[in-house]
């Protein structure tokens, strides 16, 4: 990444010359990454990694000022028992840990708490996407980051009575929610049914800012085109039933008695045909090669 600079001199031989971006105070720096969206900061930290540490940083101290001051910006955390009860909450980001390490959201609704059942006919309640909602890159899907944050369903134990810390398989991400039986102004639908209220959710900043992998990249590469194949085949077969309906008509006019001569019977089939060749894209030659008067 380079920035350049234009000389006082204009007939000097280095008039534009490359300011390297590391030369500039970190204020700088950090100035020219509050301009780039929540969704293009999270893509340079994902290709950054640990080439260097002191971008890195920096772009970690961007994203934390535009998850505060970002609008709509929210962590959305997807739950799902036996396919049948489904729940959705949204967490909002609230500061940084005491290391400024990771990452704390907290519930947008602090009071809420949702059923969830424990028994051993039944599968345990489970995780099964975590996504981070970004008003700025709207609804189209991108290429590069991941979409599903967690890359395996991670299941909860509900079945014990208390304040929960389950770490989700990663090692900087956990989740704090608290398990209670239900209310006494309820009646339980079914038994070992608790009530789960979700208290917080820390994660690191390479949790956020994961690439999707090699294999999903190349399945979306594929599924695009297969999608432009399939419009281009629509266009092609549209444009061959409007030529055989001309073809149809020319045919019985050719037919008529009133129409006796062959030359030029023969001169229009061979015309017919080679207007039929580039529409036909998926005949073998051997078909278009048939002779004129079959075509007559």
């Amino acid at each position: 990444m380079h920035i350049f600079s234009t000389s006082k001199n204009p007939k000097s031989s280095s008039s534009i010359s490359p300011c390297l971006l590391l030369n500039l105070p970190n204020e700088l720096i950090l100035s020219i990454f509050r301009f780039l969206c929540l969704h293009d900061t999270l893509k340079l930290i994902a290709l950054l990694q640990t080439r260097n540490s002191r971008l890195i940083g920096l772009l970690r101290n961007a994203l934390v000022e535009q998850l505060l001051t970002t609008p709509n910006a929210r962590l959305k955390l997807c739950f799902d028992q036996e396919n049948r009860w489904k729940c959705t909450m949204d967490f909002k980001f609230t500061h940084l840990s005491r290391h400024r390490s990771t990452l704390i959201f907290r519930p947008i609704e602090t009071n809420l708490s949702v059923p969830m059942y424990t028994s051993r006919l039944l599968c345990r309640p489970v995780l099964h996407r975590v996504h981070l909602v970004c008003p700025c890159c709207g609804t189209q899907q991108d290429n590069f980051l991941a979409e599903n944050l967690v890359r395996s369903p991670f299941p909860l134990d509900v079945k014990e009575v208390g304040l929960h810390n389950s770490s989700l398989g990663h090692k900087d991400v956990s989740m704090n929610y608290h398990v209670s039986k239900t209310p006494r102004h309820r009646v339980p639908i079914r038994p070992g049914e608790r009530w789960v209220q979700l208290a917080g959710f820390e994660c690191s900043f390479e949790f956020l800012a994961q690439p999707k992998g090699l294999l999903q990249r190349v399945f979306d590469s594929l599924h695009s085109s297969a999608t432009l194949s399939s419009r281009q085949q629509q266009q092609n077969s549209s444009a061959f039933f409007t030529f055989s309906a001309r073809f149809l008509s020319q045919y019985s006019q050719e037919q008529s008695p009133s129409k006796s001569n062959n030359g030029r019977k023969g001169k229009k089939s061979m015309l017919i045909k080679k207007e039929m060749m580039p529409i036909i894209g998926g005949l073998s030659t051997t078909t278009l090669d048939l002779p004129s008067s079959s075509l007559v």
